[in-house]
């Protein structure tokens, strides 16, 4: 008898799953059990005042049954979930601190070097974007140790070019066309 009653329940909730129609049927008055059925659940209302100490994050799924032909058919209830109750996260616009090295830009557009500084971890690479006018080129460079490099010469517009930089220490990036082009790696260890 169990063994029916588990399938018939079932069967009832794999049919309510795909789509059948939610309206109840006739019920017809209880006939005596062995257990009595249990009494549902009262839900709150919309309306109700929210209670002033912090909900738990869910309630229980209360079953409550219903004689159908004389057969116990369980009747789901709704788990109600609390909204979420947790402090607002503070953010910051600045970036946090990393000593991980990744991948960094440098911008050298018209007759400027964007940004004029940036500090990386060593292992960075550094890739320097293009960005010159008509009939105009651009060549990163550094010549000063540990972080010695050359671009190719005459990089025009919408090219790129990268560098890992291996050592720590200051380094100025420089423009092999445009003197007054200047900016600051600092390389972190």
């Amino acid at each position: 008898m169990k063994r029916r009653l588990a399938f018939h329940s079932l069967l009832v909730l794999s049919i309510a799953a795909c789509g059948a129609p939610t309206t109840a049927p006739t019920v017809v008055p209880p006939t005596p059990t062995a257990n009595p059925p249990t009494q549902p659940v009262a839900q709150p209302s919309p309306t109700d005042p929210v209670p002033a100490t912090k909900p738990p994050a869910s309630v229980p799924t209360a079953t409550a049954t219903t004689a159908l032909a004389g057969t116990e058919v369980p009747t789901i209830v709704p788990t109600i979930t609390a909204p979420p109750t947790e402090a607002p996260t503070e953010f910051s616009t600045q970036p946090p601190p990393t000593n991980t090295p990744g991948v960094a830009f440098m911008t050298f557009k018209d007759f400027e070097i964007v940004p004029t500084q940036i500090t990386i971890p060593v292992g960075t690479t550094v890739i320097f974007q293009i960005e010159a006018g008509f009939l105009s080129s651009h060549q990163p460079y550094n010549f000063d140790a540990p972080n010695v490099f050359e671009a190719p010469a005459q990089l025009g517009n919408g090219t790129t070019w990268s560098y890992t930089f291996k050592e720590a220490g200051a380094v100025t990036i420089r423009c092999g066309y445009h003197s007054e082009m200047v900016a600051t790696i600092i390389v972190t260890p």
